[in-house]
């Protein structure tokens, strides 16, 4: 039987942090909403998946490592079957100093136990569940910012009406090089 267990936890640091995703020096002032790691675990009655999205701009590999391992001893799933991905949320900390904004050690040191903490949780309401796919298209709340430029580079946010953008750049597997297939080059 497929079941599957789902929570989320505060990973909310304290108020004087850091914050990351501009390229200026900013420190929180205040909690406005709380920052969350949400947590999936899907059980096929033979293996246990994880799945952690966490409201930061982006997760490091020695955070990811050590997350993966608290999660194995804990919860007795496999490192490699747990997934740990950010929103990348531009008005949260960051797990690494970027030269603007400084980590906090304290907090992430914490941060793996956060996660492992709320997979634990995610365990403990496992339920039989049901798989569906559903198919939409939605183009009104994002929009593409990567563009191919005359001079063969790609920039992020060129300017709206810019004469040297060629085209919207493509997405990543389109991007693909047919000459070293597995590899992603920028064009």
């Amino acid at each position: 039987m497929f079941k599957a267990g789902a929570s989320q936890v505060v990973i909310t640091p304290p108020v004087g942090t850091a914050l990351r995703g501009y390229f200026r020096k900013r420190i929180s002032d205040g909690i406005l909403d709380d920052l969350h790691a949400k947590t999936l675990v899907l059980d096929d009655g033979e293996r246990q998946a994880a799945l952690i999205i966490c409201d930061l701009i982006g997760v490091t590999k020695d955070a990811v490592k050590a997350a993966r391992k608290l999660i194995s001893e804990r919860c007795r799933i496999p490192e490699d079957s747990v997934m740990i991905a950010a929103t990348h949320n531009h008005t949260g900390p960051s797990l690494e100093d970027s030269g603007f904004s400084p980590v906090d050690p304290d907090w992430c040191a914490l941060f793996p136990r956060l996660i492992a903490g709320g997979m634990t949780a995610a365990l403990g309401w496992l339920r039989p569940a049901e798989v569906a796919v559903y198919v939409g298209h939605e183009d009104s709340i994002a929009f593409n910012r990567r563009y191919r430029m005359r001079d063969g580079t790609v920039r992020t946010n060129p300017g709206v009406g810019n004469p040297e953008v060629v085209e919207p750049q493509k997405s990543i597997a389109e991007s693909i090089s047919e000459d070293r297939p597995g590899h992603w080059t920028e064009r």
